[in-house]
């Protein structure tokens, strides 16, 4: 068989096989998206998928921002150290009393914060919040535990959305904090101190604006009244809340 005839049989079978396609099949053949498209497209779906896997995702957007409330209670161990004068009754003269107690604490918080996206899913915040806590033990040999009420501060924090359902926060606070009927022996002393501490969080919402925060925090406060009065006290402690998200 000579090359021209060889040609023309080859050329009259893939005339053959083409052929064989419905008009249907080739107009998707001839309408198929290229290498760029594809891709696209499975960028898509990837974003469609995921914007599915929770059913909160359309409301959050990714972040929850704005206001956001809490309230819960916690439960807190440390130590109050310093020192107090005293007049001595025997000569006149005035000595100092050193002291140092370790006591263990229930207290009660709010809180209110503002949160703005950094994009990511991550962000940041700024809140205040107040807090009054009481002693579980009253009085301990020669000091009485005092009552203490945090007034509003203000707080700053890190946010990182892991879901919608999901977020977990680093925070600091500085605060005054009022320190009422302070008493070692026979000595008082009221008076205002400032309070800091850091903290990190996870809140879980339970339904799509309210879910319950479980807090790791660690908190320091002092006092320097001036004439040898020094009272400080630090620790750590564990809070419960209850989160409100105003979507």
């Amino acid at each position: 068989m000579s090359q021209k005839a060889l040609a023309a049989a080859l050329f009259l079978l893939l005339s053959m096989a083409y052929s064989s396609f419905s008009y249907a099949e080739r107009e998707d053949l001839e309408d198929s998206p290229d290498l760029k498209d594809l891709i696209q497209q499975k960028f898509e779906d990837i974003k469609q998928f995921r914007s599915r896997l929770h059913r909160w995702e359309r409301s959050i957007r990714g972040f929850r921002r704005d206001h956001n409330f809490s309230l819960g209670i916690g439960a807190f161990s440390g130590a109050w150290e310093g020192t107090i004068p005293r007049e001595n009754v025997n000569d006149s003269q005035q000595e100092i009393l050193s002291f140092l107690y370790d006591t263990d604490r229930y207290i009660v918080r709010g809180s209110y914060s503002f949160h703005l996206d950094l994009g990511s899913r991550f962000g940041y915040f700024i809140g205040t919040g107040f807090g009054v806590s009481v002693s579980e033990s009253a009085k301990q040999q020669s000091f009485e535990e005092p009552g203490i009420y945090e007034l509003p501060g203000i707080n700053l924090g890190l946010v990182w959305n892991i879901s919608p359902a999901v977020r977990l926060s680093l925070a600091g606070s500085l605060h005054l904090v009022r320190i009422d009927r302070f008493y070692h022996e026979t000595e008082e002393a009221v008076t205002t101190a400032i309070g800091e501490s850091q903290s990190i969080a996870i809140d879980l919402f339970i339904t799509i604006s309210s879910g319950i925060r479980v807090e790791y925090e660690n908190y320091a406060m002092k006092v320097d009244g001036g004439n040898d009065v020094l009272i400080k006290r630090h620790g750590k402690g564990v809070t419960l809340s209850w989160v409100r998200h105003l979507i």
